[in-house]
């Protein structure tokens, strides 16, 4: 499994760990009975996702400060490469999606406030596992199904290369070096 996998992996269980935990955070302790749970928990809510945008905000921030000193930019040129690195790193998680963000979406990660949009890929992703959970599928469904599913990620991945192409090209070498063993290019 190449280095770029094994991180992509890493990543989304880290997500999904987070994504778990911060949403354990606004729910009441099991052992206090006292009240109305479904009260408590609406008025809390607002203050609750705040909070956890913000720190949401804060671990971003933090990321790409880390970031950007692992690549040596100066402000200058972050401010040119941050949002082209933000991109590759998105179009690498939708690129990699199947299996393992059903697995962030069954922990909790689609009601998290602010939570991004589904990528196509994505989505054809939890189509197929559709058609495959009903026991009456036609192979034709499936087919169509598996083919939509793979020309979404064909589309992806093809997006992911051409934005980590335009990276590239930005870079010094160090830089390409630094992101490749970070698993961000190839």
């Amino acid at each position: 499994m190449s280095r770029f996998k094994v991180l992509s992996v890493i990543v989304l269980v880290a997500l999904a760990f987070a994504a778990h935990s911060i949403a354990q955070e606004g729910r009441p302790d099991r052992g206090d009975r006292r009240g109305d749970r479904g009260d408590r928990q609406r008025t809390r809510a607002p203050r609750d996702n705040e909070q956890m945008q913000q720190r949401m905000a804060q671990y971003r921030q933090r990321a790409a400060e880390r970031m950007k000193e692992a690549l040596g930019s100066t402000d200058e040129e972050w401010t040119v490469l941050q949002p082209m690195v933000e991109k590759v790193q998105t179009l690498a998680m939708q690129a990699r999606a199947g299996a393992m963000m059903r697995s962030v979406r069954r922990m909790g990660a689609r009601n998290i406030p602010g939570a991004r949009t589904p990528s196509d890929l994505e989505i054809k992703s939890q189509q197929l596992s559709e058609v495959l959970r009903k026991e009456n599928a036609s192979p034709d469904e499936i087919r169509n199904a598996l083919k939509a599913f793979r020309d979404a990620r064909e589309k992806a991945n093809k997006e992911l290369i051409q934005a980590q192409n335009k990276l590239r090209e930005l870079l010094t070498i160090r830089q390409e070096a630094q992101l490749v063993t970070m698993g961000l290019l190839d």
